[in-house]
């Protein structure tokens, strides 16, 4: 799919919205429009409601790659999501029942450019603030300047359980 509204208005509406019991599977996402500048978009993909999944997925230059955090979006699944998130790469809140993310990779898949690395490494991979019980395994990100953030927010903070799972090249 090729991905053009939004362009600089990275508060519009997502590119895809995941409704309750939602399957987003095999599909290849690209902005064509995007540059070494990182234009602003919407998310690519909002999950609105329980049971979201995302599977075997490829979004190579989002500006913000996945929102399940603005609406609740309790017993998520992401498993084989590869992407090179400009911005924000996965944005969990208000997971009031276990979420799941596996084999999630951010890297340059798009282009390997010190002046992309200058702006993702402003960028979060992964911003978490309530979830409970967040299960994650072999997640991995590069240049970012936080690879896993966990805060707390009015809702509380959450917790989480990675395993194998790493940033490199991430500052903080």
């Amino acid at each position: 799919l090729l991905a053009y509204e939004g362009r600089n208005n990275a508060d519009a509406a997502p590119f895809i919205t995941l409704h309750r019991a939602s399957h987003l599977h095999g599909l290849i996402i690209f902005y064509p429009e995007q540059s070494d500048d990182a234009i602003p978009y919407p998310w690519t993909v909002r999950g609105d409601g329980d049971n979201c999944t995302i599977t075997a997925m490829l979004i190579i230059n989002p500006y913000q790659c996945v929102d399940f955090g603005t609406e609740p979006c309790g017993r998520h699944f992401i498993d084989g999501l590869y992407a090179q998130p400009l911005k924000t790469g996965i944005f969990i809140d208000k997971c009031f029942d276990v979420g799941r993310i596996a084999n999630v990779h951010f890297w340059p898949f798009w282009r390997d450019s010190e002046k992309l690395y200058a702006i993702t490494r402003k960028g979060t991979a992964f911003l978490i603030p309530r979830t409970d019980c967040e299960y994650m395994s072999s997640c991995f990100c590069i240049h970012y300047c936080i690879g896993y953030h966990f805060i707390a927010n009015k809702d509380w903070p959450g917790n989480a359980v990675l395993t194998n799972c790493g940033s490199d090249i991430c500052p903080l």
